[in-house]
């Protein structure tokens, strides 16, 4: 997999990837902002740990290293409104299910997953 601008390197020898501040398309339009740490030695797809968030992504990067190390990708994600995510936030709103929704497919869809 190659880097973009966006991936952060880890350093030589490191077992996790990290790509850095992804956005999720939703239904509606809007985006959610992620960050996905994967292993770095993988084929094929592996399976996904989602961390959907009003607090922060950032908060989710210790065990994303650690998940990622024991061969799972973890995606942290702030939800709407949130963080770096784009829309208005509404707490515990109607629509959440909806995000969580599309989060889960946009995961499930991704070659690494």
């Amino acid at each position: 997999m190659a880097q973009s601008a966006n991936d952060k390197p880890l350093g030589p020898g490191a077992r996790v990837e990290l790509l850095f501040m992804r956005m999720i398309p939703l239904r509606d339009g809007t985006r959610l902002a992620a960050d996905v740490f994967l292993p770095r030695e993988r084929s094929g797809g592996v399976p996904a740990i989602v961390e959907f968030t009003p607090y922060s992504r950032d908060t989710g990067s210790p065990e994303g290293v650690r998940f990622a190390e024991e061969r799972f990708a973890f995606v942290s994600v702030d939800c709407r409104g949130r963080g770096d995510s784009e829309g208005e936030f509404q707490g515990h709103h109607a629509g959440e299910a909806d995000d969580g929704h599309d989060l889960v497919e946009w995961v499930a869809a991704q070659p690494w997953c």
